[in-house]
């Protein structure tokens, strides 16, 4: 359990099932960084669970099957300068999956061709900065996704959203600033 988890220059491919990299942290102090990896036809292509402090940076993930990147439970995690093209269901999807709320820093990223851009959801909260989502068939979400687990929040700072059926969706308990 101790020292850190650093991935770089990668390249997985897959046949569309399985997951990409799953990287659990169980809250404990280490560094979580996954940086400058390539993923094609890869579900849930980078995955964080309950790693905090993490680092996801100029990765690029084309086709996912599931969502490009994923975090759960997981929190102080920068996003960065990452291309996601044609994930199923979300670029990059922020909360749960049973692991709890998470807060993260998604910045400059592009995010083209999902169903939805951003994922915002049950008690957790992300700064969204400068990205770019372009033909998602929603930009942003954000909600409560399970009834009792609370609204979420983001602040949306100088971020493009085009060519979206929506360019965003949000639930009564949740906010956008």
């Amino acid at each position: 359990r101790k020292g850190n988890i650093i991935l770089r220059n990668c390249s997985a491919k897959s046949n569309g099932t399985g997951e990409g990299f799953v990287i659990e942290g169980w809250h404990l102090p280490k560094t979580f960084i996954v940086e400058n990896c390539t993923f094609f036809d890869v579900p849930d292509a980078i995955e964080f669970i309950q790693a905090d402090n993490g680092k996801i940076y100029k990765n690029k993930i084309y086709n996912s099957g599931d969502d490009g990147i994923d975090l759960d439970g997981s929190n102080n995690v920068l996003i960065k300068n990452n291309i996601v093209f044609n994930s199923f269901d979300n670029g990059i999807t922020i909360g749960n999956e049973n692991f709890g709320p998470s807060k993260a820093i998604i910045e400059n990223n592009l995010i083209v061709g999902c169903s939805i851009g951003i994922t915002i959801k049950d008690s957790s909260s992300a700064t969204i900065s400068k990205n770019t989502l372009h033909n998602n068939s929603i930009g942003i979400k954000i909600l409560e996704e399970e009834i009792g687990l609370g609204g979420s929040s983001a602040s949306i700072i100088n971020t493009i959203i085009s060519k979206s059926i929506e360019n965003y969706s949000i639930d009564l308990k949740s906010s956008i600033e």
